[in-house]
C-alpha cells in the first residue's frame, strides 16, 4: 500500500532528499546513504475507486470515530 513515487527523507539537519531530487535510480533516495537521526517517509497510496465505494468508506470511519467517542464519553 506504500507510494514508493512519493517517499522522502528528512535529515537530522533538516535537510530533505525526495524523488524531484533525483529519483530512486538515478541517485536521488536511492543512492542517499541513511545517517543517525535520519527519518524515512513513505506514505500510503491514495486508493483510487468509484465516488460511490468512497462514500461508503467515509462513512464507515465516521461511524467508527463516532462509536469510539460514545465509548470515551460513557467511560467518564
Amino acid at each position: 500500500m506504500a507510494n514508493k513515487k512519493a517517499g522522502f527523507v528528512i535529515r537530522a539537519d533538516g535537510s530533505v532528499v525526495s524523488d524531484s531530487s533525483g529519483g530512486w535510480f538515478s541517485g536521488g533516495l536511492r543512492g542517499a546513504a541513511l545517517q543517525p537521526g535520519d527519518v524515512v517517509f513513505v506514505p500510503e497510496r491514495a486508493y483510487g475507486g468509484s465516488a460511490k465505494w468512497k462514500n461508503t468508506l467515509q462513512a464507515a470511519q465516521l461511524a467508527s470515530s463516532l462509536g469510539i467517542a460514545i465509548q470515551v464519553g460513557r467511560s467518564f
